[in-house]
Order: structure tokens, then C-alpha cells, then sequence
């Protein structure tokens, strides 16, 4: 018996453990309404989604390249410039920026506060100085300003 779309997003995604698909989807729809972006979803069918969901993960994802199936299943309609192209990247955001610009607002506040001192996750003194080095210029750590900002905020959300 094959799992239901719900069961499959209940379980499989991590993306989707709150709030569910339909809370994304509204997400992205406000999102690149608001900012004059076209967005399609194609193939969001439920019973493609419910195929794919119970498909191995080796039909999804071999060597660190995504869509592998649906790629064999368009190659030689669609020309391999574009299926192998490594550089072909969805809407990327200016987290570096936002990071190093904003950082008064959107980094310091969560990284730097007390109740993260506390949780004890960070050694204070070289998450400044990293952070220092970024706004500065002198590195790109937004991956990693990423990486603790994610994890601080769910530490938040889960245990304060």
C-alpha cells in the first residue's frame, strides 16, 4: 500500500513538519506575488507528488544532482546544456548582504543575546569575532551566520 501525500509530508520532509505543504505553497505564492516574481508548480499534481514521495531516494537524488528522474525523463527532448548545467540556480537570496548590512537587525539580536550566551551552544568571543569578520568584509560566513541562526531560532521555538 502506497502512503498518502499527507503521511509522506507528515514523515519524509523535514520542510514540511510544520505547517504542512499548503502553508509553504501559500508562502511562496504571497512571496512572489509581492515581489513581482512568476512562480509555477508544475508538477504539483498530488498524485505526482504521491508517486514521487514513495519513490528511494536514488531516483531523486544521485552525486549531489536533484531531479535526477524527471531529467532522464526529459533528456534528449530537452537539450544537456541545460539539464547538466551546474550553474542553473532557483531564486537566490542576498543572505551575504543581509548578513553583513543588516546585521543591527537580523543577526546581533538573536546571536548575540543573552538567552544565547546562556544556552551555552556558542563560545561568545570568536561568534563575535566571526561575526566582526563578515560585517567587515573580510570573509563570507553567511552559510555558517546561517547554520547558528537556524539553529538558536529552533533552539527558541523548542525549548524557551
Amino acid at each position: 500500500m502506497r502512503p498518502s501525500i499527507r503521511n509522506c509530508l507528515r514523515t519524509n520532509s523535514a520542510a514540511t513538519t510544520r505547517g504542512g505543504l499548503s502553508t509553504l505553497l501559500h508562502y511562496g505564492d504571497a512571496i512572489s506575488m509581492a515581489h513581482s516574481i512568476e512562480s509555477r508548480l508544475p508538477f504539483m499534481d498530488y498524485r505526482l507528488v504521491e508517486f514521487v514521495f514513495s519513490l528511494p531516494g536514488e531516483f531523486k537524488i544521485r552525486d549531489g544532482d536533484g531531479k535526477v528522474l524527471l531529467k532522464e525523463a526529459v533528456r534528449g527532448f530537452v537539450p544537456d546544456f541545460i539539464l547538466d548545467n551546474p550553474y542553473k540556480l532557483g531564486f537566490v537570496v542576498p543572505i551575504r548582504e543581509w548578513f553583513r548590512d543588516q546585521s543591527d537587525e537580523t543577526v546581533y539580536p538573536v546571536l548575540l543575546s543573552d538567552r544565547c550566551r546562556q544556552r551555552g551552544l556558542f563560545e561568545p568571543k570568536a561568534l563575535e569575532r566571526a561575526l566582526r569578520r563578515h560585517v567587515s568584509g573580510r570573509v563570507d560566513l553567511s552559510s555558517q551566520i546561517f547554520r547558528w541562526l537556524t539553529l538558536e531560532v529552533w533552539c527558541q521555538e523548542l525549548f524557551d
